[in-house]
């Protein structure tokens, strides 16, 4: 027998099967790059993130809001009678809008001409903006110049002495803005600086928060805008006060409530009292023998034991003693049964 009888056979595929095992190799691939038409549950839930702003550490309570929304009113009406009388001619505001804004929103509203005063409030932080419209603040001047305050239908920036006497206005207004506060503190405002236009703005970061009140000023025949935005954290402190002085308030209310339950018509109810001892016991041969002027004798203990009924349910106990010539209980504890 030769020797290649002995070695085993290689087996060997056909074109037929070649072609049957490339086409399933080919099926495979497309199912893999294929996505799930009904994917596992897990891969439905996609984390989400969001940003969160973390300097608005304080949260507002709808009272809040209409605290401070009443304290601008009372701002708008004692500077409008201050200016009136400082101008000796009328000087009205007019509030359109009070709310929270971003500071990015904020800038877009300001437009491009206009007069902007940055200032300061010790010891508050951060730096406000109050931003009014180069007419009104001409006019302004104008008048402190002895002028008639009529506004003037050119727009221009301000000179370096306009700026000066409008400033002058602005710390009245500041003033009275930091008095509104006093109760939570005392400030003293300060007028930082001065821009043309909110540009070049960088008071606060863009996604900040923004107290803004906006305006409507009428002077000298004109109705002009006018806008105060302090930051957030300028008011945070003042908030906090003003959130602790309202829980003091609550309290003490509801200790009113308490304590007012008691009405003057509550003094024509009488109400029985009645003293009472522990009783003793006694035969039927002893209690058929009583006659008038017999002494029963009781234990001293039970002169600590008097229990104080009232309306007929015992409410106190005490110890009987006098008070001069009278009979007198002092009650020591309540009955809690």
């Amino acid at each position: 027998m030769s020797d290649e009888s002995n070695e085993p056979k290689s087996e060997s595929l056909d074109a037929d099967e070649i072609a049957q095992v490339a086409e399933e190799v080919h099926t495979q691939a497309e199912q893999a790059a294929t996505p799930s038409e009904n994917p596992p549950e897990q891969a439905k839930v996609a984390p989400t993130v969001r940003a969160f702003n973390f300097r608005q550490s304080v949260i507002l309570t709808d009272q809040d809001n209409r605290i401070l929304r009443s304290r601008q009113n009372d701002f708008i009406a004692y500077f409008s009678a201050k200016l009136s009388a400082f101008f000796r001619m009328e000087f009205t505001a007019e509030i359109q809008q009070f709310a929270s804004v971003q500071y990015s929103n904020f800038l877009t509203t300001i437009p491009s001409a206009t007069h902007i005063t940055l200032f300061s409030c010790n010891p508050l932080p951060g730096l406000g903006i109050l931003e009014m419209s180069p007419r009104i603040a001409i006019s302004i001047a104008d008048r402190l110049l002895g002028g008639k305050g009529v506004p003037t239908n050119s727009e221009r920036s301000l000179t370096d002495i306009e700026i000066g006497l409008v400033d002058d206005v602005i710390l009245i207004i500041l003033d009275e803005w930091c008095q509104i506060w006093k109760s939570e503190i005392e400030a003293k405002p300060s007028v930082v600086g001065h821009e043309k236009s909110a540009e070049y703005l960088q008071t606060a970061s863009k996604d900040s928060n923004l107290y803004v009140l906006t305006l409507d000023i009428k002077f000298g025949g004109a109705i002009e805008p006018m806008q105060l935005a302090v930051p957030f954290g300028m008011l945070e402190s003042i908030i906090k006060k003003i959130q602790l002085s309202h829980a003091k308030v609550s309290t003490k209310s509801s200790s009113a409530k308490a304590t007012a339950r008691i009405t003057p018509a509550h003094s024509q109810i009488q109400v029985p009292v009645t003293a009472q001892w522990p009783g003793i016991d006694l035969s039927i041969r002893e209690v058929a023998g009583f006659r008038v002027g017999d002494i029963i004798e009781m234990p001293a203990s039970v002169l600590q034991e008097t229990r104080l009924l009232l309306n007929g349910s015992p409410k106190f106990s005490g110890v009987v003693g006098f008070e001069g010539d009278s009979v007198a209980i002092q009650i020591v504890h309540k009955t809690t049964s």
